[in-house]
């Protein structure tokens, strides 16, 4: 019996970056407004953002080992990569967030709406009923682990080894993260913005993708917590 041999083309290092976001971020950037009124309320919801942050963390990180970035760029990669979470990095990476978020909230907010430069930003329902919250704390570990790892991880290095210079990829990388974060409102997206640019700067320092995530994932949890105790008090 003859063998059937398939050959694909390789995908040369400049295209692979926009062919990974067109196949696995874009169709949820373009559906977000499709998500379940109060998604911390849905198990199928939770179990298929859990699978699928898990599935593109790990081709992520494949693709990330297989072709470090440039030598210039190695040593960064390697303390990036690296599997151990160290929680001095973590907690001041979560003080960071928390900080900027009580920055955000308590005086840009206040301060824009004072001078009519916005209205008061509406908050997404996350949830309606209650909260289970072990799926999702889970969730919030994955996304962030994902987003991490796409985001402050390979999509820079990737856009930077096309030929941008550091400070231009590391703003054009943020500003792709805080789109996907404009069906929440602009605040939120800006917010984004911001945030990602400090964890980018963060990575540069030589603070692990790991150590990153496990502050973004505590962070989400945070929120999401705070967003219910609001919603039950109502």
């Amino acid at each position: 019996m003859r063998k059937i041999t398939v050959n694909i083309p390789p995908v040369s290092e400049r295209a692979e970056f926009p062919i990974i976001f067109i196949l696995l971020f874009l169709p949820s950037y373009l559906n977000q407004q499709s998500l379940p009124l109060a998604p911390f309320d849905s198990p199928s919801f939770m179990m298929q953002s859990i699978l699928q942050s898990m599935l593109v963390f790990f081709l992520i990180r494949y693709l990330m080992q297989l072709r470090p970035a440039v030598a210039g760029n190695r040593t960064v990669v390697t303390s990036a990569l690296s599997p151990q979470i160290n929680v001095k990095h973590s907690l001041i990476v979560l003080a960071g967030l928390l900080g900027m978020h009580a920055l955000y909230s308590f005086l840009v907010i206040p301060f824009l709406l004072s001078a009519g430069f916005m209205e008061h930003p509406a908050e997404p329902l996350l949830i309606s009923r209650g909260i289970m919250l072990l799926p999702a704390l889970f969730t919030c570990f994955a996304a962030a682990v994902m987003e991490e790892f796409f985001f402050r991880g390979y999509a820079f290095f990737r856009i930077e080894e096309s030929g941008l210079e550091r400070v231009p990829a590391l703003l054009l990388v943020n500003l792709i993260f805080a789109v996907g974060h404009l069906y929440e409102g602009i605040p939120a997206a800006c917010f984004a913005l911001f945030s990602g640019i400090f964890l980018s700067v963060l990575v540069l320092k030589k603070v692990s993708l790991f150590s990153l995530a496990a502050a973004h994932g505590i962070f989400n949890f945070i929120m999401i917590l705070l967003s219910f105790l609001r919603h039950i008090n109502l």
